[in-house]
């Protein structure tokens, strides 16, 4: 049984990962935050149909636990490059204030499990090429603004849309992909009015130095109702990326990320990232 009474963090520092630390930003981090508020959201271009459907689908759908959840991630990933292939088994267990440990590694006669390790970053981050998450995946943002239906059966409707400029706000500098470059698809279940799947692409490749090019990127993200949490969250992530240097090396990345919720002992929240972002945003109008 893992140890279930702990005290929820306090985070001390800004982070765009953090929506309770936006009241902690630089005025020029705030002026940002404003700005992607202004920018993108509102569902106003959409059927009133659609803004009812979508305000809660994209509220309660891919909610992050992390907060008050102790969860197992298992992931194998599988690299390809210039003449040789590597695979990776990740499999960690994520703990709200003791950190993380590597399920994989044991130590002693009797299999004791390795010590927790504190974290050094957000515990839940965008997958490459986007940042380096070190533990948990995050799950991409939208531009409510750009969002335009595709099609609607008796049971799903499909959408489309940009990503949310909070998936780049932290890395603009050094990030390889510019978001006019890329498009997020998503589905919602009309009985339960949850997104059920949702993925970032590259629609064309894009050069990302001379000679060097991103022919594809797909990172697709499957949600479902987790009876641990009470909430419905993120359960995996298959990410995909292909690229060409010059015209010789194809080096190929195929990650397949698992989640499964172990205990919750404290109250999570109940908002998408997204939504909790929207939230602390306008607050920052009231300071």
């Amino acid at each position: 049984m893992v140890e279930s009474q702990y005290t929820q963090p306090v985070h001390k520092t800004f982070s765009f990962n953090e929506p309770s630390t936006f009241h902690r930003a630089s005025e020029q981090h705030k002026a940002t935050l404003r700005a992607i508020a202004e920018n993108e959201f509102s569902l106003d271009h959409l059927a009133q149909e659609d803004q009812d459907l979508l305000n809660e689908a994209l509220r309660y759908s891919g909610v992050e636990v992390h907060h008050a959840c102790v969860i197992d991630q298992n992931a194998r990933a599988n690299f390809r490059a210039f003449f040789g292939r590597w695979a990776h088994d990740r499999n960690v267990r994520y703990h709200p204030t003791h950190g993380f440990k590597n399920l994989l590694d044991v130590k002693g006669d009797e299999g004791e499990r390795n010590e927790w390790q504190k974290l050094i970053t957000d515990a839940a981050d965008y997958p490459y090429p986007f940042s380096e998450s070190e533990v948990l995946p995050k799950v991409v943002p939208i531009d409510l603004s750009s969002i335009q239906l595709q099609d609607r059966s008796d049971s799903t409707a499909r959408y489309t849309s940009l990503p949310s400029a909070l998936l780049i706000a932290s890395v603009a500098e050094d990030n390889i992909v510019e978001r006019k470059d890329l498009k997020v698809d998503f589905i919602v279940n009309l009985k339960m009015k949850r997104v059920t799947s949702l993925t970032l692409y590259l629609p064309m490749p894009v050069s990302v130095y001379t000679g060097i090019s991103l022919r594809e990127l797909k990172i697709t993200y499957k949600f479902e109702d987790d009876a641990i949490s009470d909430r419905n969250v993120l359960v995996s992530m298959n990410q995909t990326m292909k690229g060409r240097i010059w015209l010789l090396f194809r080096p190929k990345l195929a990650v397949l990320t698992k989640l499964s919720y172990v205990e919750c002992a404290e109250e999570a929240v109940r908002q998408s990232y997204l939504y909790e972002s929207i939230d602390a945003i306008r607050a920052l109008g009231q300071d």
